[in-house]
């Protein structure tokens, strides 16, 4: 017991010292960041005088959490830090009946004012009001809006988003102070949204009260975020935020995962759609009536003009309650779970229309571009200073016979308009070996090719709560995500040679607990933490199969690669280039961690807040395989930030960042420092 009555003393020791850090040196940045809702207000006689020593009671029907106040001598109360949804308030006094307020309702980030007016009788009676009527918000200045349980089940949510899966993000659009295409006119519609005038992915979004945000790609919450079936409510925040908030040029997106009640409660769900059920496009049917007629007529011609594939299936389920054991443990009113779940199998494709050499072009043969044989009737475009000979569009010169006239370099025609195969080098022939054949006999766009865009997104998320004791209450909460997709188009070309796509596997990890601790009746300590880590790995498909293409293609004095060699042709002859033209072959990685905490005193005319978060601004350290880099470091800032990452390559090189140490005091509306984040990247050759 003496153990216990220290550790709380030194508990109180220090929320006394952070309310006091608070009030000496107080900061717009990087407080107490809840995803909770307060009470607040008075209680009153029949004459409007305040009624101080009344007694609040305040009880959550649904998980049965009690918590209790009392009135000061100005008669005002408040109940900081509730969970949300609907409450039942009762006040009683001496002299007074016991007036009982239902459907009070506690929405994310909002502080609910409920004045209470009591009428002189027995304390034995009762008197019920319904309270469940929308209040007006008075007691804070944030401008913004809140996306509640209801519309989140019951609005119409279409697949879209740059993760593809039903972004919870597309919500923002029904509240007014935000710009996007939307989701539907690009995957990149919410993906890019913009709040309050301010930059794309320059919003702070807080997942159940830490940040999420990435040193690598900022607020990109859509492609992180839980299921929507997880997310319980959000709010949006698009101006003068309180002091708990900052380091955002755009809004603040605030959002909390739902949490289990007394009552199981779940749900099952599938969105279905097929090409079976699809008609085939209008340039399917023209190209297949044209090109696979009378003896083209072939499983192989009509294949290619076949309906594109559109398989999609987005099904989970999800599920919540009290953590029972039946005959051994009942968890009602103090142990919670919620559980979610949700798979995203999608494919979606189309023919793809390119330019590939001819079956005599791939022999050598050119005289469909010039034939020496019916010169063009534009005549020539210049005159060859080698042999004086005109030179006609379409011409293929011999690079062998390259030498200097006059000043001017110059190589002679080859003969016919014909290369002899015996003049294709050996890495040439390897090449050519990966063109595909041209599917029509056409000059240019020549050659279809049925592609789809595969995704594969899964995503599930756990919470637990847990209610000991009427003074404290804990949460936990895990969120994972993982996005597989061919990004970000359809492939051209059949694989390795692809031009335009590649794989990318992203994943997220969101892990959040908090603390609310009850020191008296009106001081109240909360402490939440987040920790946060995503991957993101880019690799052109080519790498997957662990080949060295620069030997296999016999390309000399070239290092090994796994990566297919990017060939570009000419663009006057239209030819599809080979290999990927974005080259990446990296992963990102980033680790963050998040702390916060705020002390709520008395009431609602002193309140003290305080915290501690993670946070940076971008800075990345590369370390490719072949190298090695320094090794781990922890960066560590005093009083607001801490964020560290690492760098690792197949050498098992290893780099990190970020080694400060630092000491900072921040006046109201400006910090002294700017933050310092870190990022990592793995890149393979």
């Amino acid at each position: 017991m003496k153990k216990i009555n220290t550790t709380i003393t030194m508990l109180v020791g220090l929320c006394a010292i952070l309310a006091l850090e608070g009030t000496l040196y107080p900061s717009n940045v990087a407080e107490a960041q809840s995803v909770r809702g307060s009470l607040a207000g008075s209680v009153l006689d029949p004459s409007g005088a305040a009624i101080p020593g009344a007694k609040i009671i305040v009880i959550d029907p649904s998980t049965g959490v009690t918590r209790a106040a009392v009135s000061n001598a100005e008669g005002s109360y408040r109940f900081p830090e509730l969970n949300l949804g609907s409450y039942d308030v009762t006040v009683s006094a001496n002299g007074f009946s016991t007036t009982v307020q239902h459907g009070v309702q506690i929405t994310i980030g909002n502080v609910s004012a409920l004045d209470v007016t009591l009428t002189a009788g027995s304390a034995s009676e009762t008197i019920n009001v319904d309270a469940s009527a929308p209040s007006v918000e008075t007691q804070s200045s944030d401008v913004g809006g809140t996306i509640q349980a209801r519309q989140i089940i019951q609005l119409p949510l279409a697949l879209g988003g740059v993760g593809a899966l039903r972004s919870p993000e597309s919500f923002i659009f029904l509240l007014p102070g935000t710009t996007g295409p939307g989701s539907a006119n690009s995957f990149n519609g919410i993906y890019t949204l913009k709040i309050a005038g301010g930059q794309a992915f320059g919003n702070d979004d807080l997942l159940d009260g830490a940040s999420q945000t990435r040193s690598e790609n900022g607020s990109s919450f859509d492609e992180e975020s839980p299921s929507v079936e997880a997310l319980q409510e959000f709010k949006l925040i698009t101006g003068i935020f309180a002091a708990e908030y900052g380091r955002t040029s755009g809004g603040i997106e605030s959002f909390v995962t739902k949490s289990g009640t007394n009552q199981y409660h779940g749900s099952v769900f599938d969105i279905f759609r097929n090409e079976a059920l699809d008609a085939n496009t209008w340039f399917n049917n023209g190209n297949l009536a044209l090109n696979c007629s009378g003896a083209n007529d072939t499983p192989q011609c009509t294949s290619a003009y076949s309906r594109p594939d559109d398989k999609q299936n987005d099904y989970g389920v999800s599920l919540g309650g009290p953590l029972s054991i039946p005959h051994l443990f009942d968890a009602k009113n103090k142990l919670f779970f919620f559980f979610s779940w949700e798979q995203l199998r999608r494919t979606i494709g189309g023919t793809q229309v390119s330019t590939v050499p001819t079956l005599a072009e791939r022999g050598g043969d050119f005289t469909d571009l010039y034939n020496p044989a019916a010169p063009p009737a534009g005549g020539s475009t210049a005159t060859n200073p080698c042999d004086g000979l005109p030179v006609y569009p379409g011409e293929i010169f011999d690079p062998s016979t390259q030498r200097v006239v006059n000043g001017t370099p110059c190589r002679s025609a080859f003969a016919g308009n014909v290369i002899p195969q015996q003049e294709f080098s050996a890495a040439a022939k390897n090449i050519l070996s990966y063109i595909p054949p041209p599917t029509t006999s056409a000059l240019f766009n020549n050659y279809f090719y049925p592609s789809s865009f595969p995704v594969f997104n899964t995503t599930y998320t756990v919470r637990i709560d847990v209610n000991p004791s009427p003074r404290q209450k804990f949460f936990a909460s895990y969120s994972t995500r993982d996005n597989l997709r061919t990004c970000c188009a359809t492939a051209l070309l059949p694989y390795p040679q692809d031009s335009g796509t590649w794989q990318q596997n992203f994943t997220t990890h969101f892990g959040r607990a908090g603390w609310d601790f009850v020191i008296t009746p009106n001081l109240l300590n909360h402490f939440n933490f987040g920790y946060n880590r995503s991957n993101s790995a880019n690799f052109p498909f080519a790498v997957l199969n662990n080949i060295d293409y620069t030997q296999q293609l016999g390309i000399p004095n070239s290092p090994a690669s796994k990566v297919f060699p990017q060939i570009n042709f000419d663009s006057r002859d239209q030819y599809r280039n080979l290999g990927n033209q974005y080259q990446l072959n990296n992963d990102w990685i980033d680790n963050g961690f998040r702390f916060n905490d705020s002390l709520s005193l008395g009431s609602e005319r002193l309140i003290f807040l305080t915290g501690k978060s993670s946070q940076g601004a971008p800075e990345s350290h590369g370390c490719r395989g072949q190298h090695h880099c320094r090794p781990w470091r922890l960066a560590i800032r005093l009083r607001y930030r801490c964020n560290f990452g690492c760098h690792q390559g197949p050498q098992h090189a290893v780099s990190s960042f970020c080694s400060q140490l630092r000491f900072r005091f921040h006046s109201r509306g400006s910090a002294l420092g700017n933050p310092r984040w870190c990022s990592c990247r793995r890149i393979f050759r």
